[in-house]
């Protein structure tokens, strides 16, 4: 949602995650990394296909949602839906899976609570920049350097099916002693995913309190195209902060998104539209304490492989997804 280089500037942070690495002095974050993103979209096969074709991601399953999981979602209306599965061949096993629902009342996604903006670490920034600018993908923000101490990572912005925000980010310095992940592909996984919410403070402290997340500092910034959107002065302070997960370059990034940004409009029974579903890795359901909104249960398909999975719902109403994988 946040202009890339506008945040680091403002924060001090060592990379797009924000957060420096910790001498822990508690015991690690229970979310482990990012597994699935799940997106929820009238038009399934355009989606697919805008990423196959910009992100070079690859096809990896396809089916219809069992029961048994749209059940643990909440959704029963989910049931049956078709989904497909993909990812990059540098991270195969994270994934993006797009279903097919219906169609929702219109909503923006910048202004509606819940899952937001996805990231994802690429490898070689300007050529993505010109094969999507010539393809005419909107590119809302050039590739450029954060500047000063920071002058390594580079990153662009653009949007995405539904409207969904893209960031797209690159480590031109030494890779193995940055915040970011290593990108082992042209586009490789996503690596933060934001959240929209009317407490930014709640989002918060539920991810550190129920996850052991790290948290950075709490910021206040001005969005001059959030605040026209929901029409605030060109200098309205939105506030922000980013929790950080076990694994290197994992971060969520949450959004105190102010009146009249409200919740996301959503057919009954079924996932919310745009980013609806976000799966996290951990070691053990059963070392969370937390009430889930099914039992925990395994399930089948690639993104499983008969784990068990359990929901919750977030501070914000986003609906969370942790996958055991032990």
């Amino acid at each position: 949602m946040i202009d890339r280089k506008t945040f680091l500037k403002l924060t001090g942070a060592a990379a797009a995650t924000g957060i420096a690495a910790p001498a822990w002095t508690q015991s690690p974050p229970l979310i482990q990394r990012f597994r699935v993103a799940t997106l929820n979209t009238p038009d399934m096969k355009a989606a697919a296909d805008w990423y196959v074709k910009w992100f070079d991601y690859k096809v990896r399953e396809t089916g219809t949602i069992a029961p048994a999981l749209a059940s643990s979602w909440t959704t029963p209306q989910m049931a049956g839906k078709p989904f497909v599965l993909l990812s990059s061949d540098g991270s195969p096993d994270v994934y993006l899976r797009i279903v097919q629902g219906d169609k929702a009342p219109a909503f923006n996604p910048r202004s509606t609570y819940g899952w937001g903006s996805l990231e994802f670490i690429v490898d070689d920034l300007d050529a993505q920049f010109k094969k999507m600018k010539a393809g005419g993908v909107n590119i809302f923000r050039d590739p450029a350097s954060l500047g000063g101490i920071f002058a390594s990572i580079h990153a662009m912005q653009l949007m995405g099916p539904m409207d969904i925000t893209h960031n797209m980010t690159v480590e031109k310095g030494d890779r193995e002693k940055s915040n970011l992940p290593v990108a082992k592909s042209q586009v490789d996984r996503m690596f933060l995913v934001g959240v929209n919410g009317p407490d930014m403070k709640a989002i918060s402290d539920f991810y550190v309190n129920t996850f052991r997340m790290t948290k950075g500092p709490d910021y206040d910034y001005p969005i001059p195209v959030l605040a026209e959107v929901l029409g605030k002065p060109k200098d309205y302070l939105f506030k922000l902060t980013l929790v950080r997960s076990a694994q290197k370059g994992n971060t969520l990034e949450l959004h105190d998104l102010p009146p009249p940004g409200g919740p996301r409009p959503t057919v009954a029974g079924q996932l919310p539209p745009g980013v609806g579903l976000v799966s996290l890795g951990v070691k053990n359901l059963d070392e969370i304490k937390t009430s889930y909104l099914s039992a925990p249960a395994a399930q089948a398909g690639l993104a499983y492989k008969g784990k068990r999975s359990a929901v919750l719902k977030g501070a914000a109403g986003e609906l969370i997804e942790l996958i055991e994988e032990v």
